[in-house]
């Protein structure tokens, strides 16, 4: 394999380990001769002394590297059957001949070329660039280039100490900023805009509660006469009553369910005033998420109501509400209910566990139109829903709107999150009236 030399420019010296890399293989070649030319050497020392701080400590680390290899003469070799050469000259040719301008570094380095071949006709001469310019000007003058290994090329220059500190501080504050809760809240629904369509209501007829207490008792009747039940085989064998005496918890049974049908004829009563005021009532729930990376403590959201004076908010569950209806009789094969491991002492302290506190307390009320909530902590990537708010305002004929005004306060956020619930509320015409699902 033949020789060839090999020249340099001075970007192959700064981002590349020139003195390293085997240039045999890269230019296919017995041996090979890189040539620094004197242009190379001048941008070199202009780089160390005018460059910024990453790039005039590698010109410098370069510049001492040649100068090594300089004092170890002509014949020293770099790598196995690498030797480095300085032109002692520049190149002689005519610039304007050549279309070169000598006030240019880069024509300068090709003039060195061109007149290098001049002087070694019969030598294999390359320039080694990675330069886009350089690949243009050397075809013009038939230079053969070729490129430096991109696996080769060394890492961007380092900064000087206070930016890359800077840098570092930056990458750092990145990190911790996905490392905060994202605390969002918004409607059920999501987003910051819900529409309730709330019907009008008409009062309830005397017929109409008279029907609906009847289809509650057909629905939850007593257990009969008790006095009868002795001589009911059956009795026994399909109820379990709390005390070793049948007759007695059905007594007891049959008084709760006339205590059951009262109230259910006061809640429809109630329920039916109520609907003659036709008030516009809706129940708020809110939708409270993490979408961080990391847990939010101890946070308290304030909801401020931009409301008039007509404009209630209170705690919801203000609606009359059906009773609860007596838990039915449980069969006999229950009669004597496992009481755990612990027995009788189980049941005899109720409170033995430890009671673990609420994770969410709220609504708290406050001045008529500001509610607090607060939740003692809330994982990332989860939600939970914000329940018990009530708003109730007087008739209105078609649409009222309002808005809401919430402030977040995080013991892991830094700043307060700050925005704004919409609300509208359409009235609708009444639809038939559902009876309670009891």
């Amino acid at each position: 394999m033949s020789a060839a030399y090999l020249f340099l420019d001075t970007n192959v010296f700064l981002h590349y380990p020139a003195f390293e890399i085997d240039w045999l293989e890269i230019a296919g070649c017995g041996e090979a001769t890189l040539v620094v030319a004197p242009v190379v050497v001048r941008e070199l020392d202009k780089h160390k002394e005018t460059g910024r701080t990453g790039l005039r400590n590698r010109a410098g680390t370069v510049l001492q590297q040649l100068s090594r290899h300089l004092e170890k003469g002509a014949e020293a070799e770099v790598r196995r059957r690498t030797r480095l050469v300085f032109l002692e000259h520049e190149g002689l040719i005519d610039f304007r001949e050549h279309k070169l301008d000598k006030d240019i570094a880069d024509d300068q380095l090709i003039a060195s070329i061109v007149a290098f071949r001049q002087d070694h006709p019969d030598a294999r001469v390359a320039l080694v660039s990675a330069e886009l310019k350089f690949l243009v000007k050397a075809r013009v003058h038939d230079i053969q280039v070729i490129r430096p290994p991109k696996d080769r090329k060394l890492p961007p220059f380092e900064s000087d100490p206070a930016k890359k500190r800077v840098r570092e501080l930056e990458q750092e504050l990145a990190v911790l900023k996905n490392r905060i809760p994202k605390l969002q809240l918004e409607f059920q629904g999501g987003g910051g805009f819900q529409e309730f369509r709330v019907p009008r209501l008409v009062p309830i007829s005397e017929e109409e509660i008279a029907r609906r207490l009847e289809t509650i008792k057909r629905r939850h009747p007593q257990v009969g006469d008790p006095s009868m039940l002795r001589h009911a085989e059956q009795f026994t064998t399909s109820l379990i009553v709390g005390s070793r005496d049948p007759i007695s918890r059905a007594i007891s049974y049959n008084a709760e369910i006339t205590g059951f049908w009262k109230d259910y004829e006061n809640y429809l009563r109630r329920l039916s005033k109520y609907q003659e005021r036709d008030p516009v009532a809706i129940d708020l729930e809110l939708k409270f998420t993490n979408a961080g990376t990391a847990p939010a403590e101890n946070t308290d959201v304030f909801l401020d109501f931009e409301i008039d004076e007509t404009v209630l908010v209170t705690k919801s569950g203000w609606i009359p509400r059906p009773p609860k209806p007596p838990d039915p009789l449980p069969p006999f094969d229950s009669y004597y209910p496992p009481l755990g491991p612990m027995g009788p002492l189980a049941q005899s302290l109720p409170g033995y566990l430890p009671q673990e506190l609420p994770n969410v307390t709220g609504p708290d009320f406050s001045n008529g139109a500001e509610v607090r909530y607060h939740i003692r902590s809330l994982k990332q990537h989860m939600t939970i829903t914000l329940r018990g708010i009530g708003i109730e305002m007087p008739k209105m004929k078609k649409r009222k709107g309002f808005g809401i005004a919430y402030t977040i306060n995080s013991a892991s956020v830094p700043d307060a999150i700050t925005g704004r619930l919409d609300v509208r509320i359409v009235r609708i015409e009444a639809s038939e009236s559902e009876e309670g699902d009891c």
